[in-house]
């Protein structure tokens, strides 16, 4: 075993556990990053005191992460410093970032691995003490409750840090611990590193007596009795526990095998006399709680995954349909729908007072006789929000869709066929719903299944939150991408040795982060399904920088090709790393029966989607190598490839094109809080305006065109554009819904699993246009598709205006009658009034209403503030505010109260893209949230303004059709309220600040 060399010992540097590694000096080197992006380092990476502010730099951050993965080089023999050199130098020369909880975790007590003991630590078991490392499954060990209960599973691993040494008053031993590990106290589970000299812990006592030397000072007692002679104690009782205090802690540097157990029922162990906990998870089945592995079980678990911030994938297909009867109550089966509702509204309660909430999955087959409902559960856009929905299309589905045959919708408990169905009318009901609000999403399982590498272990049935990822199980996956734009040639070309040197290095990185990650301790079967397969999913971002550089256009079939030709490169050498990785330390445990079978080689080699018939100077690729290496090593991963959502670390690396995406637009303006002035800022894509000047267009034309494309974000319509340029520098708008698609497969050819990809359509796309890319889609291979029609949710509104209209035949509007004049009341100098606060989707915001000094109850004005100033958000909540006070001070012979209400009304139930809270405490947007306030303001005051108000909720009336709609670049951010919020990668992320919902 390698331990750790004496320039990188771990220092504390805070009391929450983080341990800062010193950046060894020859390290200390700039970091090429533009102003944004150390904005965003600053505020979602580099770790915090306790006074709130950073304790380490960005170099400092980046080696954190680097060092950390490199200690899982220890486990294998192999030295950490030079890998740790190599991630460093990866990481900082921005040609590879992975996923954001890698740098968030790497390094913190959130991101160490499981809990465990040294060797010589002792169990109390019934035949006596046991040392840790001679337990075996199946011997029985004393539990917190004074009984004795079987070991189910044993767990070791390398460990090179910072151990616990723990001596406790009157036990007289020691005990060894990683500082995370749990041990019981009388305020609950505290970890191990938290523990201070004076504090107290539990002893387990068996269910006999136990005399023990006492000392005059009684700590605590459990739950039992228990009696104290002079000279000596006997305890007695049910498990009672006395608690005694810790008497001396000292941290001291271990390198070796640490272990940990699980523990049947009670998941607890005593170590050294002191109870401490195990973690557990259950199998999800059909049931209530009979067997303890039911959907509830499910449900806790998951909200374990939730509270870290992680996203979660549910398959809810072997689920009973709704009606379906439950003999053990001979009552009715709620069905898949109904306990999705009460996931969505379970996870809506966790993520009240996080900062973000984890995202999640929720798939249902195409086959299930709750197919109807699933896809039409989302309707309202208020409804389910805190999951994303997809259906789970088969082969056999497609089939009868495009033959016009009947499909059978199967009961999943018994395989009994509830209903026969004309499969285009449910592909219908799904492409309409698609086109309505871009949800459901498709995800062609069968297309997965064929790349599943472990097919004997499980069938794949869903994805992660964003759809990259199908995963088995408890499945996760360690992501990352290579920034394609930092891999060009000064002359423009592409960099194709610097790229190989990227993938393996970064595939490297990758598996070492399997290794490394803590995952969730209280749900270890993450960990273990990790280790079986040894999944990776290495991607890439900036694909559509590097065909600007190339002046290849995105979508065409030149375009297409490039996209395969560097796919297939990226996978070619992420395999032959992985290889060499066998090589070096095995393969991935469940290999026997997989595809990647060395002695039932069933995997083939990827073949492109259009024949290859450009020449961008690649090197040639020998997939027999590939071959004849799985067959002699083995494949250290069993999944390698993805395209992952990219929001955050695109815009730390300075990518124009997210993921695989397009770039969204060429320019737009941007809007900055400076000390309290707004700014502001014209952002132009580099490349764009690079490859202006370097045309020869003189500064006035450049102006021009800059102002030109501001307006739209494309530059299509530019006539002073040359047409090569307007051919090349294509925005997402310009590409068609086929040409997203054609890119789309171009680069599932070459990629094992999913790709995060949105199908944009224009505003005027049709339910015809979407049906088609779904079926383009299927033929083509890939694994699911996300599609969104611009502007589809306010189109809904506007035309529930135009059905009002129709209803009503009347084209000329009513004339108005007139209630007041133009005066406004005059504001006195002092006004009483009461602040409130609500948190919105937008942030909190503070709701201050003052009143006309004529007593309790007579509003007359409302002051709102939201997020910072300078903000479009904040520019949005004032002017809300300017609009409610003048329509209570106008002079009118209707009162302000009434005013109120009726301004409740017209807010009350106004739902945006997202939703937050839980039950009564739901709050679906800014307006919504303003008119709670309001409303409970009206309850507050309703006896001393001598009326009796009633609830004013009721459903808001249509907004009225526009003639006119202007275009913007995207919705409000909640981060930062710049109006850059956009649909990309199959998610929401902001172009202003890099804030992402995946």
């Amino acid at each position: 075993m390698v331990g750790k060399s004496p320039e990188t010992q771990d220092v504390k540097v805070n009391a929450n556990g983080f341990k800062k590694v010193p950046l060894p000096p020859d390290l200390q080197r700039p970091i090429p990053l533009s102003d944004n992006a150390r904005t965003i380092l600053s505020k979602r990476y580099l770790r915090r005191g306790d006074d709130g502010q950073p304790v380490e730099t960005e170099q400092e951050m980046f080696w954190r992460v680097a060092y950390h993965v490199a200690k899982a080089e220890a486990e294998y023999d192999s030295e950490v410093e030079p890998w740790a050199r190599r991630f460093y130098d990866l990481l900082t020369n921005i040609n590879f970032l992975p996923n954001s909880p890698t740098f968030t975790g790497a390094g913190t007590p959130l991101g160490q691995l499981a809990a465990c003991f040294t060797a010589d630590m002792r169990v109390n078991t019934a035949h006596g003490l046991k040392r840790m490392a001679d337990l075996a499954v199946g011997d029985r060990v004393l539990t917190h409750q004074g009984r004795y209960r079987p070991v189910t599973e044993l767990h070791r691993r390398a460990y090179d840090d910072e151990l616990l040494r723990i001596k406790f008053k009157l036990i007289g031993t020691t005990m060894e611990v990683t500082p995370e590990h749990p041990i019981l106290t009388p305020n609950g589970w505290v970890n191990a590193g938290d523990l201070k000299v004076g504090d107290t812990v539990a002893v387990g006592i068996p269910q006999t007596e136990l005399a023990m030397q006492a000392e005059p000072e009684v700590v605590g007692v459990g739950v039992s009795t228990v009696a104290y002679e002079p000279a000596s104690t006997t305890v007695t009782g049910n498990g009672a526990q006395p608690y005694y205090k810790v008497e001396q802690i000292e941290s001291v540097p271990f390198a070796g095998t640490v272990y940990n157990c699980e523990v049947d029922e009670d998941h607890t162990y005593v170590v050294e006399g002191v109870v401490v906990h195990n973690c557990f998870v259950l199998r999800v089945d059909d049931d209530m709680g009979r067997t303890g592995s039911g959907i509830f079980e499910t449900l806790r678990h998951a909200a374990l995954i939730q509270q870290t911030g992680g996203g979660n994938g549910f398959a809810f297909s072997r689920l009973r349909p709704k009606g379906a009867l439950v003999k053990s109550s001979s009552g009715q089966a709620t069905g898949p729908v109904g306990f999705l509702r009460v996931y969505d509204q379970a996870f809506g309660e966790i993520a009240q007072g996080g900062s973000r909430r984890g995202a999640n999955m929720a798939v249902l087959r195409v086959d299930h006789p709750d197919i109807r409902e699933f896809i039409t559960c989302k309707t309202d856009e208020n409804a389910i929000t805190n999951f994303n929905i997809s259906v789970g299309v088969t082969d056999a589905f497609m089939r009868a869709v495009q033959n016009d045959t009947n499909f059978d919708l199967v009961n999943p408990q018994n395989g009994e066929v509830w209903e026969t169905v004309r499969a285009r009318e449910l592909f219908d009901q799904i492409v309409k719903q698609a086109h309505h609000n871009g949800e459901p999403g498709v995800l062609f399982l069968d297309a997965a299944n064929r790349e599943n590498p472990v097919p004997h272990l499980y069938d794949l049935e869903s994805t992660n939150p964003c759809g990259e990822q199908f995963l088995g199980p408890f499945e996760n996956c360690c992501l990352g991408s290579i920034n394609l734009a930092n891999h060009i040639t000064p002359g423009r070309e592409v960099n194709w040795e610097k790229l190989r040197e990227s993938v393996e290095t970064s595939t490297r990185f990758l598996e070492d982060v399997v290794t490394a990650n803590q995952y969730v301790p209280a749900v270890p079967q993450l960990a273990e399904a990790a280790h079986r397969v040894r999944r990776i999913g290495l991607g890439i971002m900036g694909l559509a920088d590097m065909m600007y550089a190339l002046g290849v256009r995105y979508g065409s079939r030149e375009g297409q090709e490039f996209a395969g030709q560097v796919m297939e490169f990226v996978r070619f050498h992420t395999m032959r790393t992985s290889i060499d990785l066998a090589r070096e330390r095995g393969p991935f445990p469940a290999i026997t029966g997989s595809r990647y079978d060395p002695d039932n080689l069933q995997w083939q080699p990827p073949r492109p989607l259009v024949p290859y018939t450009h020449d961008w100077g690649r090197p040639a690729l020998d997939w027999s190598e590939i071959v004849d290496g799985i067959q002699q090593h083995g494949i250290r991963n069993g999944a390698q490839l993805t395209v992952a959502p990219t929001g955050t670390i695109s815009t730390v690396a300075g990518c124009e094109g997210y993921g695989c995406e397009p770039v969204f637009a060429l320019a737009y303006m941007r809007y900055v809080n400076d000390n309290g002035q707004q700014l502001t800022l014209q952002y132009t894509s580099p490349q764009f305006e690079r490859t202006l000047r370097d045309s020869g267009l003189d500064d006035r034309t450049i102006k021009d065109i800059v102002e030109q494309v501001n307006l739209t974000g494309t530059c299509q319509d530019v006539e002073q554009l040359p047409p090569d340029l307007r051919r090349v520098f294509v925005v997402s708008s310009d590409v068609t819904a086929d040409e997203h698609v054609r890119m789309q497969a171009a680069l599932q050819a070459f990629t094992d699993n999913a790709i995060s990809k949105t199908i944009n359509f224009p505003a005027g796309a049709t339910e015809d246009e979407v049906r088609t890319a779904y079926q383009l889609g299927w033929e083509l291979g890939c694994k699911g598709m996300t599609v969104y029609v611009t502007g589809s949710r306010d189109k809904v509104v506007l035309e529930t205006a135009e059905t009002k209209k129709q209803k009503t035949g009347d084209d000329t509007p009513a004339q108005p009658i007139r209630l007041f004049n133009e005066d406004k009341k005059p504001r006195p100098r002092y006004l009483p009034g009461k602040t409130y606060r609500v948190q919105t989707p937008l942030g909190t915001t503070y709701v201050t209403i003052n009143e006309n000094g004529e007593g309790a109850g007579h509003p007359f004005e409302v002051f709102m503030h939201t997020a910072k100033a300078g903000s479009d958000t904040a520019a949005v909540s004032e002017a809300v505010g300017r609009l409610i006070s003048y329509t209570l001070r106008i002079s009118s012979p209707v009162s302000p109260r009434k005013r109120l209400i009726e301004i409740v009304r017209q807010l009350r139930g106004i739902g945006g893209i997202r939703a937050i809270g839980f039950g009564p405490m739901r709050v679906s947007s800014l307006p919504d949230g303003v008119a709670q306030v309001l409303q409970e303001y009206l309850d507050e005051s309703a006896e001393a303004a001598g009326d009796t108000l009633t609830e004013t909720g009721v459903v808001p009336e249509n907004q009225l059709s526009l003639p006119l709609e202007p275009h913007k670049l995207g919705d409000l951010c909640p981060e930062c309220g710049a109006a850059t919020l956009v649909n990309e990668e199959g998610c929401r992320k902001c172009y202003s600040c890099g804030f992402s919902e995946c």
